[in-house]
């Protein structure tokens, strides 16, 4: 420790006195000198106008022996300035006001010892109560409102006390809230409004000129909005529908009133939400909240909620779905299988044949609750879907989408967000489009049903002619109709009610005589082209390519084809479908002449550009007649329905893309079975 001079000397004295007494024979120590604590500038107070804070002050002896003692009692105190802090014989010091004292304790025969104590004013600036101005629910008499109220003070060092316990606490009525007087702890009486302050040294934060104020909301009065679900689980491509009610000051709850809107949002690019329907869309993994304010009418403006974590996880296929036209005797069924993508052996594991009528095919709503399927008649019915266990449980009602002579063709389509479906008629050349009420959970009275489209009962333009396809890119925007008998493709921009409206350029060419195709999320369109009687290279079994204009082009929508021509796919006869694989590889089925096995062809294909590159080992054999393919969405198993043999052929997957044939290679289904589909979404979803 350093020592000013005078203490040098001090002790210099003191040394020589205490050998002098050592001669006499004496060996009473002696004071050499004293020491305070708090050390100099580290003492803090504040001041009111009636007293201020109090600071204990201790002196420590040092003697000639060594010794410390506590001095506190024995030296004598002293403040260099009384108008800012006093002290007492004990070595109390009080503040009094703002500035800077030097508190001194002296002993007989030492120089003594001094430390700056620092007083900051009482007063708005240094004073504040946390939170501001706020509501609380009225509650009930056994549960009433609470809030807890914090007092601070912010020292001259920037360092903050806590008076919380310290002030004395006031509501300026108490027929409102009242509040524990040395607490902070405001309490709900009934509705309406009061001030709360705190008092410290005779002063009051907040001023008169500002108050505080607390409102203690009626029973039932709004105070935010809950969002439903509260928290889920998603998986990648599938959507999760939000809805909002008042959350009131009881804790109970009320419906929106007519005329509200809603402005929601995601936290995160992992899931996208429509802002006006609370509608979210899985995008890629990810753990986002989802929020909605009011932003009408005026009686729950600005009233906002959050939900808990949306846990977006990575698509997987957990089952399987084919329909079988004559399946169940001859009145149609619905195969369903729980799916294993990895398994060499039994990917597909039969569920259940749950019976339909005559379904054409099978579409699955991107919520995971609904399962619709075209019967032969162009009626459109629906299932619920367990998502936990994949268990069908159909309903009884049905929508007629289509009227069409007996013996019609239908396909059809979902949008990616689950608006809407379409259902195209080959014979009639139409195209049908009917809007999905759909709620979560499911099940309940309207959920699922129907209703037609402005405009789209029956549409038809001079571009559909014999359409034999109809699909959606990824982000829901536009639609793309096959025409087998006009070799092109029919381009449809969606309109803001479902409708369908022709892009500025509303076709373009494809092989000769397409048959089905499929979109990827990376902006392309591939159609599998039959090819003419004969016909090679070009004209003969074909892919076609194409990308889209994304939506924020000069031409949104519009396909432009990739390469001068199709790309022929040598050694098939009949290409009539493709899949793509998300790992980079397209595989191309041919259906063959119907009487003998297909052909699955797998080739390298670019990400980016959607140019088709060589193909990857040969070709592996379907049943008879394959219709239907798909890829898993983790891209190690294939699958291919066989309509003449009532199975479905699977198949693994290399890290090369080529395809290796499971065994047993075929896994049975029913009859007449068309266009295998996979189930992703989440368990529980």
């Amino acid at each position: 420790m350093s020592r000013t001079p005078s203490q040098l000397a001090v002790l210099t004295v003191a040394f020589a006195c205490a050998l002098a007494l050592a001669a006499c024979g004496s060996n009473a120590p002696v004071l050499q000198y004293v020491t305070v604590s708090p050390v100099s500038g580290t003492a803090q107070a504040i001041a009111g106008t009636c007293g201020g804070d109090t600071v204990n002050f201790t002196a420590s002896a040092y003697y000639s022996d060594g010794s410390i003692k506590d001095g506190t009692s024995l030296v004598t105190w002293s403040s260099s300035n009384t108008q800012v802090a006093t002290i007492s014989a004990g070595g109390v010091a009080t503040a009094v006001g703002q500035g800077k004292a030097a508190i001194t304790a002296t002993a007989s025969g030492t120089p003594g010892a001094t430390s700056d104590l620092t007083v900051t004013a009482a007063n708005a600036t240094s004073l504040s109560i946390t939170p501001g101005s706020t509501a609380i629910p009225l509650g009930n008499p056994t549960a009433p409102g609470t809030q807890q109220y914090n007092f601070s003070a912010i020292l001259g060092s920037g360092a903050t006390e806590d008076l919380t316990t310290t002030a004395t606490w006031a509501s300026s009525n108490d027929a409102v809230a009242t509040i524990g007087a040395n607490t902070g702890l405001a309490t709900a009486v009934s509705s309406g409004t009061t001030h709360i302050s705190a008092t410290i040294y005779c002063v009051t934060v907040p001023p008169t000129t500002s108050p505080n104020v607390l409102t203690v909301k009626p029973a039932k009065a709004g105070i935010s909005l809950q969002i439903t679900p509260a928290t889920s689980t998603a998986s990648v491509g599938t959507t999760v529908q939000y809805t909002a009610a008042i959350l009131n000051s009881d804790s109970s709850t009320s419906p929106l009133p007519v005329g509200t809107v809603l402005a929601w949002t995601s936290s995160s690019s992992s899931a996208t939400i429509n802002g006006t329907t609370g509608l979210a869309q899985a995008v890629s993994a990810g753990t986002p909240t989802i929020t909605a304010t009011a932003t009408a009418p005026a009686s729950i403006n600005g009233l906002t909620g959050t939900s808990g974590v949306l846990t977006v996880l990575p698509a997987a296929a957990r089952f399987a779905y084919i329909a079988n036209i004559t399946g169940n005797g001859g009145s149609g069924s619905i195969t369903s299988y729980t799916v294993n993508p990895t398994s060499t052996s039994a990917p597909l594991t039969l569920l259940a044949n749950t019976p339909a009528e005559s379904p054409q095919q099978v579409l699955l709503h991107p919520s995971g609750d609904l399962l619709y399927y075209i019967d032969s008649n162009g009626a459109l019915h629906f299932d619920f879907i367990n998502s936990v266990s994949g268990a069908l449980t159909e309903t009884s009602q049905a929508f007629q989408a289509s009227n069409a002579p007996p013996g019609s063709t239908y396909v059809g389509a979902i949008d990616p967000t689950g608006r809407y479906i379409y259902v195209v008629t080959k014979e009639t050349s139409v195209i049908s489009g009917l809007q999905i009420t759909h709620t979560q959970p499911s099940g309940g009275t309207n959920d699922g049903t129907l209703t037609p489209i402005p405009g789209m009962t029956a549409y038809t333009d001079a571009t559909l002619k014999g359409p034999t396809w109809i699909m959606t890119d990824n982000t829901g925007e536009f639609a793309y109709v096959v025409n087998s008998l006009g070799n092109t493709v029919s381009q449809y921009a969606i309109q803001s009610n479902g409708s369908l409206k022709p892009l500025a350029t509303p076709t373009t060419p494809t092989g000769s005589s397409p048959r089905f195709g499929t979109t990827d999320t990376n902006g392309h369109l591939f159609v599998a082209n039959r090819g003419s009687s004969g016909g090679t290279g070009p004209n003969g079994p074909s892919v076609s390519v194409y990308i889209i204009s994304p939506p924020s082009a000069s031409n949104p929508g519009e396909l432009t084809a990739i390469g001068t021509a199709p790309t022929p796919i040598n050694g098939a006869t009949e290409t009539i479908n493709v899949a793509v694989n998300p790992n980079g590889f397209l595989y191309v089925l041919d259906f063959g002449n119907g009487t003998t096995a297909g052909q699955v062809f797998a080739y390298g294909l670019s990400a980016s550009s959607g140019v088709i590159g060589t193909v990857i080992g040969t070709a592996a054999p379907t049943g008879i007649a394959p219709t239907g393919i798909a890829v898993d969405p983790t891209g190690v198993l294939l699958a291919v329905d066989n309509s003449n043999d009532g199975d479905v052929s699977t198949y693994n997957i290399g890290t090369n893309g080529g395809v290796t044939p499971t065994s047993p290679a075929t896994t049975p289904s029913d009859t007449n079975t068309k266009f295998i589909t996979f189930y992703t979404a989440a368990s529980g979803q």
